[in-house]
């Protein structure tokens, strides 16, 4: 295999693992810039370890592993305070996601969905807090409401979002 075919698989692994793995690292960082540059270098490992990539193995599985290593690099970093999982935590949640990649696969594809319904302030509201990491102060000033509104969007949001995937995955 040359060097293009090389690359091109391992970005189509990449592409179809990285919610599963970006998931995982959000689960155990909940802080979005934080877990952001782990999942960036959970990237570069992977391109740069490519070639011990086991092809018989779940690309996935691997990728989770690399970010497990890179979590836990992330908190031996940031040093030790009641906030900081374990090792043996981030080892059980990796297996959690290593165990159900394709059920999260599923889950993926309705929240996709069910965000493409999503319209006007809804839609920008989630936008600012997931995709730009703005917080709810901001979020809040940016529509003139307050910090407090804000967050009580957001509940009503995942909430409609959550029973949307909820009647997607069921019905589908």
């Amino acid at each position: 295999m040359n060097e293009f075919q090389n690359t091109e698989e391992m970005t189509l692994h990449w592409t179809r693992c990285q919610s599963v793995v970006s998931a995982y690292i959000s689960s155990a960082i909940p802080n979005f810039e934080d877990a952001n540059d782990v999942l960036q270098s959970v990237a570069l490992t992977i391109v740069r370890a490519y070639d011990k990539y086991d092809r018989q193995s779940s690309f996935t599985a691997w990728a989770i592993g690399i970010a497990r290593n890179e979590i836990l690099h992330y908190y031996r970093k940031v040093g030790r305070d009641r906030h900081v999982f374990d090792d043996d935590l981030v080892q059980q949640i990796a297996q959690v996601y290593q165990e159900n990649e394709n059920e999260f696969s599923e889950l993926k594809k309705a929240l996709e969905q069910c965000l493409s319904k999503l319209q006007g302030r809804w839609k920008e509201i989630i936008q600012l807090r997931y995709l730009r990491g703005m917080d709810a102060r901001r979020i809040g000033q940016s529509f003139g409401i307050s910090q407090n509104a804000v967050f009580a969007l957001l509940h009503r949001i995942r909430q409609s979002l959550r029973e949307c995937i909820q009647r997607t995955v069921k019905y589908d």
